[in-house]
């Protein structure tokens, strides 16, 4: 069926993909709907303003809604054309001149761009210069322009928000252009496997330079996103020829040619030799990380200023009332010189003791140097202003972050950070991009103190700092364990499974639950979930699991989803990628946006939602931020949250997930991060003895990174 009619509003819509459920009032009865009025309709289709003219096609459901097959501009009466015109596309014309064009120029309205001197004949109407004349005709062109993209971007599998991203840029031509180059679409959100069908149904060079980057760079990517910085000439060979077996059944691109475009473009990729294999980076990411070599090996160069009298150990410890181990003692070593140095422990080796310890030595030994103290996260920044009694800031703060003008990279607002002892806690969270802005910005004579566990999960981003330095720098590794059980099980436990032990300790802040399946899982989640869930706080529940994909259905989209739909009834929800977004959700950053107000892992609580554009209002610990469609992609749902992202977070009760599979996630660190964040009660629900076979389990994948190759090279 066809059916003119004019777009009344937006019900719901995915801002990603464009699927929409809207209003129209029709121009006429509708045969077989038996009604006047407003008609729901339903399909992919831009939004348009109130009272905009359509012709649209599709079929009628048994509820009495159009799905639409079809849609395009329409207009062909007087009406049509004041109803446009009411929109407020182009202000400042009125009905009364709005009639007068229509009765000259007809009422076929999206056609007036073909009429040659159009821009002259509009000039000679009251309030129409010859710029908004121009303005109007570009207007009137657009709409069919884009309705014609879009459609062509939908047919090679592409989605809404790409195409208007893409269009926004491109203007007109966008088609053209991107038929001529698609691979550059990839900087608007079409993903390779799109510009791939956009590319083989123009013909375009499959061999071409353009094409071939941007398989390396997907490849790169790819690898990027499992932590490691680069990966060997085998790897990367491996990994973008399952790019091209996962959209095409053709002919796969020999590895000359990659490798041809790879060495070519040295400005995007980076090709060395390190340990007899050739590795493959991205030229960004070698160039942090090569930056970091220098400053590290030009720090530990530098010296102190001439220190002052100096209080003894042994007078700290009568002052602090405590006795250091040997080990222990071996930690006031690393603030003899000036330079990058590591301290590590597990819980219960007496790491807080220790760093009051350095803090008060440095102190006296240089009374008028500065300590600094800073974390990855605001959770350990905060824990660390407790432990100590000093002033402690996130990393980011600390460094004044701001993002550059070029978009993407990190610059700061500040010049030098104060020169003397900084100590960053929690330091196995801290990336090769943050990282690479510390080391820009420290000063010479200073003391960098990275103190962490071993035991952690490398960072979200990419790099594996700490477990690189820790054998070149200098370094003090706690091991004896003083505090195993002072009345916590979470305490008691986590030391038992950083030593490989399986006889874990159950009680009042500890349960392990058993269960015999896959589907079981998701059951005890939501029983346990409904039963300690805080309505006042949502913070102080978090619930673990180690996978994100959606086939599992303890993912954390799976539980997100599930645990939305039982406990948040609101009807008013801003819809992206197919997830709901609304006011009393929890949510978490997935992307640093030092403009927005945000970095990786910020968790905070939708308030509020704007009416018009649909616009979230998410309040973190300290601040508001307002998230509007252009950067929905970087917010998820955190009723349920992977384990690696929280790290570095802690809550009063966690839930805790082990499932056998995928047996990729069995490990020890897994489960030791995971039993770590509570304060008060983990709940640890295992799929058989996938508990006991995560804690026995020390093969990890390991992250492959070019610093530790680099600070061999260099010393």
């Amino acid at each position: 069926m066809q059916l003119k009619c004019y777009y009344d509003k937006t019900i719901q819509r995915d801002v990603k993909s464009g699927d929409t459920i809207f209003a129209v009032n029709p121009k006429e009865r509708i045969d077989g709907m038996n009604q006047y009025g407003q008609i729901i309709c339903h399909g992919i289709i831009p939004e348009y303003r109130h009272g905009f003219p359509l012709l649209i096609s599709g079929e009628i459901t048994d509820n009495n809604i159009i799905e639409i097959t079809s849609f395009m501009e329409h207009a062909s009466s007087s009406e049509d054309v004041l109803s446009f015109f009411r929109c407020g596309y182009i202000s400042g014309i009125g009905d009364k001149t709005a009639a007068q064009i229509g009765a000259a120029l007809g009422f076929k309205l999206f056609k007036w761009p073909q009429i040659k001197g159009i821009a002259e004949r509009l000039q000679g109407f009251r309030g129409i210069t010859k710029d908004k004349a121009v303005e109007l005709i570009q207007m009137i062109d657009s709409f069919e322009r884009f309705r014609k993209f879009l459609q062509y971007t939908l047919s090679v599998d592409g989605f809404y928000l790409a195409a208007s991203k893409y269009f926004m840029a491109n203007g007109t031509d966008s088609e053209a252009r991107i038929k001529k180059d698609p691979y550059k679409a990839m900087a608007y959100g079409y993903s390779f496997a799109s510009c791939e069908k956009i590319a083989n149904h123009c013909h375009v060079n499959r061999l071409g330079i353009d094409r071939l980057s941007a398989l390396a760079k997907k490849a790169i990517e790819m690898i990027e996103s499992t932590g490691s910085t680069c990966a060997t000439l085998k790897e990367f060979i491996s990994t973008y020829l399952k790019i091209e077996k996962s959209i095409t059944e053709g002919p796969m691109t020999d590895p000359f040619y990659v490798m041809a475009a790879v060495f070519e473009q040295k400005e995007l990729f980076t090709a060395i030799m390190q340990e007899d294999e050739l590795m493959i980076f991205s030229t960004e990411t070698y160039l942090k990380e090569r930056k970091i070599a220098e400053r590290i090996i030009w720090l530990n160069e530098t010296k102190h200023c001439a220190p002052g009298a100096s209080v003894s150990i042994k007078a700290l410890e009568e002052d602090l009332g405590i006795q250091y181990s040997e080990e222990q003692k071996a930690a006031f070593l690393l603030l003899d010189s000036p330079g990058v140095k590591v301290l590590t422990g597990g819980p219960g080796t007496g790491k807080t003791t220790v760093l009051n310890g350095l803090i008060r030595y440095y102190e006296s030994r240089f009374p008028n140097k500065a300590v600094s103290l800073c974390a990855p996260t605001a959770n350990a920044a905060r824990r660390m202003r407790e432990s100590t009694g000093k002033n402690a800031f996130t990393v980011h703060k600390f460094l004044g972050l701001r993002p550059l003008s070029g978009g993407g990279l990190m610059s700061t607002g500040k010049t030098d950070i104060p020169a003397g002892l900084l100590i960053i806690d929690e330091a196995s969270m801290l990336d090769i991009e943050l990282f690479h802005m510390i080391m820009e910005n420290v000063q010479a004579g200073t003391v960098l103190l990275l103190v962490g566990d071993e035991g952690q999960l490398e960072s979200v981003g990419v790099g594996n700092v700490l477990g690189d330095l820790l054998a070149l720098v200098p370094s003090c590794r706690l091991t004896k364990v003083f505090r195993q059980d002072e009345g916590s099980n979470i305490v008691y436990n986590s030391v038992l499974m950083n030593m490989g032990d399986t006889a874990l300790r159950e009680g009042k802040d500890v349960k392990i639950v058993r269960v015999g399946t896959e589907e079981m899982i998701s059951k005890a989640v939501m029983d346990y979930y409904m039963t300690y869930k805080d309505n006042k706080d949502p913070w102080k529940l978090r619930i673990l699991t180690p996978v994100r994909m959606k086939k599992y259905n303890y993912s954390t989209m799976a539980l997100n989803q599930n645990i939305q739909k039982l406990v948040n009834h609101n009807e008013e929800a801003v819809i992206y990628g197919g997830k709901r977004f609304s006011v009393g959700d929890p949510v978490q950053f997935t992307k640093n946006n030092y403009d927005a107000g945000y970095i990786n892992g910020d968790t905070g609580i939708i308030v509020s939602i704007e009416a018009e554009g649909r616009v979230l209002h998410v309040k973190l610990d300290n601040k508001t931020i307002r998230v509007s469609e252009k950067i929905l992609a970087d917010l998820d749902l955190a009723y349920a949250t992977t384990i690696h992202k929280s790290q570095g977070g802690e809550c009063e009760t966690s839930i805790i997930i082990v499932p056998q599979n995928p047996p990729g996630m069995l490990n020890r660190k897994i489960a030791y991060v995971a039993s770590t964040r509570a304060k008060t009660m983990n709940i640890v629900i295992s799929e058989k003895d996938a508990l006991e076979k995560a804690i026995k389990n020390t093969n990890y994948r390991k992250r492959r990174t070019g610093l530790k190759g680099l600070l061999k090279e260099f010393i």
